[in-house]
């Protein structure tokens, strides 16, 4: 456990009050007639919260673990409201989502902990995010038959292809130069 400077205080009581502070004036600035792009989506005091509130959820759940039959029913009510009902309710409500999203976090992470493939999704995270622009651009060049699915399922099969081929070899190869050089020691 962190500890910050404060006495008797650490970082994850201070993660709360800023993911309001960032929400408060997110919202403040909406309010005011600034919700278009780029406040929207990239505006780094706005999204700060957004990353605090996966920090509250990850800290909540160590501190109170879900039960297992808990955890696999919000897991499954989750995944049959985002795809039955929730496409067309986020374009008015997102806000809504996310929090009640966070306020599950900790269950699904107790419950996805352990999951090979949750762990893949996690590899490509980053790799996904650094080429999908590029792609996109490419892919807008296409027939707007099918706007966006060229580029999403390139961009997975490439950051797919990072990971397999790139990154675990190279982490494969450093593990092995740590054992040999602890080996030798």
């Amino acid at each position: 456990r962190l500890i910050c400077p404060c006495p008797g205080r650490s970082y994850s009581t201070r993660s709360l009050p800023m993911a309001a502070a960032s929400f408060a004036l997110r919202f403040t600035w909406y309010r005011m007639g600034h919700d278009v792009d780029p406040w929207t989506y990239r505006f780094f005091p706005f999204e700060f919260g957004v990353f605090l509130l996966g920090v509250i959820a990850y800290r909540v759940g160590k501190q109170l673990p879900a039960s297992r039959p808990l955890s696999i029913a919000v897991f499954i009510v989750g995944v049959a409201a985002i795809g039955i009902h929730l496409p067309e309710y986020l374009v008015s409500h997102r806000f809504l989502f996310l929090f009640i999203f966070a306020a599950t976090l900790p269950m699904i992470f107790e419950l996805t902990k352990d999951w090979r493939f949750d762990r893949f999704l996690a590899d490509i995270s980053f790799p996904l995010y650094l080429c999908h622009w590029p792609l996109a651009l490419i892919a807008w060049r296409w027939p707007a038959s099918w706007p966006g699915m060229p580029a999403t399922f390139f961009a997975i099969i490439y950051a797919c292809a990072l990971v397999v081929l790139v990154e675990r070899p190279i982490e494969r190869w450093r593990h092995a130069r740590l054992r040999a050089s602890a080996g030798s020691a």
